[in-house]
């Protein structure tokens, strides 16, 4: 199945992509399903299109109640939906394990901040006793420095081997509300790098806003 979306106004148009979607679907004798995002005036419309044999249709309204569903929680994607999605788009058990491996190691989390920190032996053995859940008590974080890419650029696989020895490079999962409380309004942000160093008021703010285990910076990646 193939999932994609191109402008009302550009199908209107002639655009060549939604004209070659349909000569490529047609010529492999599927179906094109072509259904309006609703809520969008009509200067938006935007549908979604879906290209499969037509016995496979169904998986148009269960792609649809996943949406509905998936952010009923806490309001984020998760793993679990993302293996679901995959799975109505019907990629098989070993492509969605290997997507969802691929996934581990890009975030380490759904629908947060990569917040990333180095670490002293004595951290790291801190949050280590505490099952990598946390980085400790606020005491216990004074002082410590959180950093993230502004542009969402990933570390390279290589990171590992610039770490200093003696310390350890982690990152977390932060919420959104959890950035903001920390490094203020996005339309703020400056610099290619922001950082800030935690004052002991400011630590609940990420222990509260994990969505995520700490994870560590290896040579084989993220664990």
């Amino acid at each position: 199945m193939v999932a994609t979306g191109c402008a009302f106004s550009s199908i209107a148009d002639g655009d060549p992509y939604f004209t070659g979607l349909l000569e490529a679907a047609f010529e492999r004798g599927l179906a094109v399903v072509l259904e309006n995002r609703p809520g969008l005036p009509r200067d938006r419309w935007e549908p979604a299109l879906y290209a499969m044999h037509l016995d496979q249709t169904w998986r148009i309204p269960a792609l649809n109640a996943l949406w509905e569903t998936a952010f009923v929680e806490d309001g984020r994607w998760s793993r679990s939906a993302e293996a679901q999605h995959s799975l109505l788009l019907g990629y098989t058990a070993k492509q969605r394990k290997d997507w969802i491996a691929w996934r581990r190691q890009q975030k380490a989390a759904e629908t947060c901040l990569d917040l990333y920190v180095m670490l002293t032996a004595q951290q790291r053995t801190t949050a280590k006793a505490l099952g990598m859940r946390c980085f400790g008590t606020p005491e216990q974080m004074e002082g410590m420095t959180f950093f993230f890419p502004r542009n969402g650029t990933e570390p390279k696989a290589t990171a590992s081997k610039l770490v200093p020895k003696g310390q350890t490079f982690a990152r977390v999962g932060l919420s959104w509300a959890a950035t903001k409380q920390l490094f203020g309004e996005f339309a703020t942000w400056k610099r290619a790098w922001m950082s800030v160093k935690i004052a002991r008021a400011q630590a609940p703010f990420i222990n509260e806003g994990l969505k995520s285990n700490v994870q560590i910076m290896t040579a084989r990646g993220w664990k």
